[in-house]
Formats: structure tokens, sequence, C-alpha cells
């Protein structure tokens, strides 16, 4: 299941070639929370996060969000998050997600707490894709993140 799920996401990622790779400088877009995959695999983590955010584009490389999801746990998680993607690889902007997030039980007793992690954005004509990686260190756990977000000029073209 592990490596169908990364062969799609290497599909997805790499096809959008032919779309628009940047957002524009001022954009606002929806996010619509989306799914993770926790490792090992055999731990009982919600991986359906639906959730509502919003993002806007400050610069070429640099966006902010807020918004909220239904965490791992099957509990809601608010965040504000700063987003810095100064690279590009294979058309996949990449660098790292830093803000605030609670939530979470086992850190900060569910309170409000600081999270640095590796983050990567994909921009397509009428979409993105945006992720998170927490690496399996400490106690050998990660995930990977998925979700989608959908400039505001573009959710009219959902009801077309």
């Amino acid at each position: 299941m592990f490596i169908k799920m990364i062969c799609a996401g290497a599909i997805v990622l790499g096809s959008g070639t032919a779309f628009a790779q940047g957002v524009p400088v001022g954009t606002w877009q929806l996010q619509t929370g989306g799914f993770s995959y926790h490792m090992p695999h055999d731990s009982p983590h919600n991986e359906v996060n639906l959730g509502l955010g919003v993002e806007y584009q400050l610069n070429s490389n640099t966006a902010i969000s807020a918004g909220f999801y239904k965490n791992s746990f099957g509990l809601r998680s608010n965040y504000a998050f700063a987003h810095y993607h100064p690279w590009e690889i294979w058309g996949v902007r990449v660098g790292a997600t830093m803000g605030y997030v609670d939530g979470y039980p086992n850190y900060q007793n569910g309170a409000v707490g600081s999270v640095i992690l590796p983050s990567f954005s994909k921009q397509y004509k009428h979409f993105g894709i945006y992720g998170i990686v927490i690496p399996p260190v400490s106690n050998g756990q990660g995930l990977i993140f998925v979700g989608i977000k959908i400039p505001f000029k573009e959710l009219g073209r959902l009801f077309d």
C-alpha cells in the first residue's frame, strides 16, 4: 500500500509541467485538509484529516495560512503557519513550514505548541497540493500529509 501511495504521489507531483508553476503574489487559496500516511502504518491513527483553511501568497517563496482540521487522534487542531519554499525540485517547491498548532494530547498537553517541519507544494492551473513530512526520528513515528488548495478565483469553476 505504501509503495502504491508513493507512486501515485510521484505521478501527481510530476504531471503538471504544462500548467502554471507558481502562485501569483497576493493570491488567496482555500485549503481543504487532506490525507496522511503514518509510519509505522500499523498504528490506529486517523488518516483522513479534513478541515478548512486559507492561504495567502506573500511572495514567490513565502505564504501564510491559518485554519483547522481533524488531526491524527480524531481531535480538532487549529493552526497558523508560515511556509517558506525557496527551492524547486522536479517542479515541486520545497522548504519548511513553521508556526503554531494545538489539539495534540501528547504535545504540550494539547495546548498550542510551535513546530517547524519539512514541507512542499505544487501549483497546477486550477488547484495546488501541499504537504508536510514528519520524519520518523526519536520515537520511530512519522507521517506524510498531502492536502489540496484551490485559489478563490477558481472556486466558481466547481459549480459551472
